[in-house]
């Protein structure tokens, strides 16, 4: 089965900065607006993978790369197409043995190359947890902030927010990340604020973020490939 993808984003993204005025665009030129080529971060120089991914198929590990984050706002990367991608080839076998397994991850799929209308379709047909979960964070990167908190109101708890914060606190020293208390429990909520507040950012807590939100999307996926609900 083939699937195509549409990268068809809005000209103008609206911002919705739970209950602040809209932060002002980051220094290289209306990041927030109109696509920008994201120069990829190597992450492994600084964090390491939070997942064993070596299961995984050889096309989604090529694919789905630690090194190479998406933009922690809406900002796609040039080099990457998803106009004829083959779920059979990409996605582990435990999530294709189960439909909503499989439509969470081709979702989360989607969103790692910046397909977030593609990601959000799927998304906001999966009533569970999961589901919401992906779907916040699709909001979380659009940057729809409220909308985004309204999703993570919906899992104020997750099984990998435990393995998230000990991710965080044992890797992740960027004071400003530190100082939204994210470590203990985890909070979605406190993330989107963090997110918001360095929407105009110096690069090192850009990537301190970046390497946030990457590790959350790996926890996440390797979650949903399993779930059996």
């Amino acid at each position: 089965m083939k699937l195509e993808t549409q990268m068809d984003l809005p000209e103008t993204i609206g911002v919705g900065p739970c209950g602040r005025s809209d932060p002002p665009p980051c220094p290289k030129a209306s990041e927030a607006t109109s696509p920008r080529i994201h120069q990829p971060l190597r992450i492994s120089e600084m964090y390491p993978c939070p997942i064993d991914i070596t299961d995984w198929p050889i096309a989604l590990r090529s694919l789905i790369q630690w090194d190479s984050p998406p933009d922690f706002g809406s900002s796609r990367r040039a080099s990457v197409k998803t106009t004829e991608l083959e779920p059979t080839a990409l996605l582990p076998s435990d999530a294709l043995e189960h439909p909503e397994a499989q439509g969470l991850c081709w979702s989360a799929i989607l969103l790692w190359l910046d397909d977030l209308h593609g990601s959000h379709e799927i998304s906001q047909g999966i009533s569970s947890r999961e589901g919401s979960y992906w779907h916040g964070i699709m909001h979380r990167r659009e940057p729809d902030y409220s909308n985004a908190k309204y999703w993570f109101r919906k899992v104020p708890t997750h099984p990998i927010h435990e393995k998230l914060s000990t991710w965080v606190s044992k890797h992740v020293n960027c004071r400003e990340v530190r100082s939204k208390n994210m470590t203990t429990p985890w909070s979605s909520e406190q993330f989107v604020d963090l997110c918001a507040d360095n929407f105009d950012c110096k690069t090192e807590i850009r990537d301190a973020i970046e390497a946030v939100a990457a590790a959350e999307w790996f926890f996440l996926f390797d979650y949903c490939r399993r779930v059996r609900n």
